[in-house]
């Protein structure tokens, strides 16, 4: 509720924005005045805080790594494919945010700039993560289960439906 009746601001010799002149000003011209200025605050607002959160989604993967040869390009992009992100699931390095995984890139870079061969580099990352971090497991006697157990489930499957088909068969 205002207490300002017109007469007080006939009173005050105030500058009135609406109007652009000095002098009596009514209720009604401050209200419109006031909603105003804050739609263009709150415009202003949503322009400065949440355009540049909408410009940092956008920033997928800001590292940049430069090569002397586009060989080393293609060796660097082909081994990122090969390793799996040890936090994130089923995602490549090539692929994945995870701070892990930006160390991990860095560590492949270093070494391929010293012209490390691919099979190093897998085999210091094995001998410091495990298997885990390959994408495709070898074949050893821990990862059996891994490369057997698949096949014999698809096997196993296929006989029982055979199974279940020969005895509809019969019954019919």
């Amino acid at each position: 509720m205002n207490i300002f009746t017109d007469a007080h601001y006939q009173a005050m010799n105030v500058f009135c924005p609406p109007c652009e002149n000095r002098g009596p000003v009514s209720n009604r011209h401050w209200i419109s005045a006031f909603a105003g200025r804050t739609k263009k605050i709150l415009l202003i607002f949503l322009f400065l805080f949440i355009s540049p959160l909408s410009f940092a989604a956008t920033q997928t993967n800001p590292d940049v790594y430069a090569f002397s040869t586009t060989t080393d390009t293609a060796r660097f992009n082909t081994l990122l494919t090969q390793f799996r992100c040890l936090v994130c699931q089923n995602e490549n390095l090539a692929d994945s945010n995870a701070a892990i995984a930006a160390d991990l890139r860095q560590q492949i870079y270093q070494r391929v700039l010293q012209g490390q061969s691919d099979e190093s580099i897998q085999k210091y990352l094995v001998t410091r993560y495990g298997d885990y971090v390959l994408f495709a497991p070898p074949f050893k006697m821990n990862t059996t289960a891994l490369w057997i157990l698949p096949f014999l489930l698809l096997t196993g499957g296929l006989l029982s439906l055979g199974i279940v088909i020969q005895r509809r068969r019969k019954n019919t």
